[in-house]
């Protein structure tokens, strides 16, 4: 019995107790809604200038000003870059020509060698040089190319992708007889249009000119069978109305004044009043004074009768081509063996033949590039 009362005076003391602690949790709970709507109620949005704005942080720059989204990491890699072409120029050396890759700063060129290496042979700072040219190798060897892009970001140099087995070349030509002509091909029958490196400087050549085409061909002698390699074609321009025939270069002339106040370089007499000479100039020995009006009219009938070319090939003309040499002037649909060169036209402000030897200073100035040269 006493221990029953015990018992039931414990339970009240313990249920009072924890009244008395909900009592106060619920006063809390009270008192702190109470506080908090003590400030007045609204339905208003904060003014922008009043949302607090996150502290600025420091974001690279876009890759080269542009769209071209950054590498995130070390791995990401840039577009592979295609090699277009692999072709013999001297029995030293070989040209390179690939595509262009916009996404690139610009691009390393190697030998890969058996082993499976690289050897890196160059480093081109500009995306938009697209050839280079191997020198020094040994005719009759066969070389593996490859070609890849990189780009520079955040401090980093990221590499694009590239085929392992690479493109390879056999630097060799052979000799192929059509219809009377004695062209030049590499090993894997593309045509060499200047097959001179290949053959030699010979003492003598044969000069044609198509007055219908405005193309200017060059032959070296091939024995006995004459005048039948094609080994050099020049863009020029003529007169529709010239003179057909065979001619024999005359008297030589490094700076020559020609009709209406106009100028040339390496001038060469052909017959009469007609010659071989250089785009006219404005100026008397002034290289910078070309007109590129006409300079952009080589390939059409636009002289007054003489005929018109580039500097590097009216002095290759005036260099290797003596007194004497056979011209002959002809009109014919088909350009010629070695076909017809596009020309690469100038703008306004570049008055200079870009193919001028003492002009080229003027170029690397102006940074120029010109796809022809």
């Amino acid at each position: 019995m006493i221990r029953l009362r015990i018992r039931k005076r414990l339970i009240m003391i313990f249920t009072a107790a924890a009244v008395a602690v909900s009592g106060a949790a619920i006063t809390s709970v009270i008192t702190k809604s109470a506080a908090a709507s003590e400030a007045p109620y609204t339905t208003d949005e904060p003014k922008p200038s009043a949302i607090p704005q996150a502290a600025p942080t420091d974001t690279p720059a876009p890759l080269n000003q542009d769209s071209t989204p950054a590498p995130v990491t070390e791995d990401e890699t840039l577009p592979a870059v295609k090699i277009k072409e692999i072709l013999p120029v001297t029995k030293t050396s070989m040209k390179v020509t690939w595509e262009k890759v916009p996404e690139a700063d610009g691009y390393y060129i190697y030998h890969i060698q058996n082993s499976g290496e690289l050897e890196k042979l160059k480093k081109i700072k500009d995306n938009t040089v697209t050839v280079f040219t191997d020198k020094g190798l040994a005719y009759g060897e066969t070389y593996r190319y490859v070609v890849r892009t990189y780009k520079v970001y955040d401090g980093k140099t990221y590499f694009g992708s590239y085929d392992k087995e690479g493109c390879e070349k056999k630097l060799k030509v052979k000799s192929v007889y059509k219809k009377g002509y004695k062209y030049y091909y590499d090993m894997d029958g593309n045509r060499i249009y200047d097959a001179l490196p290949f053959i030699g400087k010979k003492v003598s050549y044969l000069i044609k000119v198509n007055i219908a085409k405005n193309v200017t061909t060059i032959y070296a002698k091939d024995g006995k069978k004459g005048y039948t390699i094609p080994v050099k074609v020049f863009l020029c321009s003529g007169n529709k109305h010239d003179t057909l025939g065979t001619y024999t270069l005359g008297t030589k002339y490094r700076y020559r004044t020609l009709f209406h106040n106009t100028y040339g370089q390496w001038t060469i007499r052909i017959h009469d009043s007609i010659l071989f000479h250089t785009v006219v100039y404005k100026n008397s020995h002034d290289p910078d004074s070309l007109d590129v009006k006409e300079y952009n009219k080589l390939g059409t009938s636009a002289s007054h009768g003489c005929i018109r070319l580039k500097c590097s090939d009216a002095k290759w003309i005036y260099d290797n081509c003596g007194y004497g040499t056979k011209v002959i002037f002809y009109k014919s649909s088909n350009p010629g063996p070695l076909g017809k060169p596009k020309l690469e036209k100038l703008p306004k402000w570049h008055t200079w033949d870009p193919t001028d030897p003492n002009m080229q200073y003027k170029c690397k100035e102006k940074n120029c590039k010109h796809e022809l040269l």
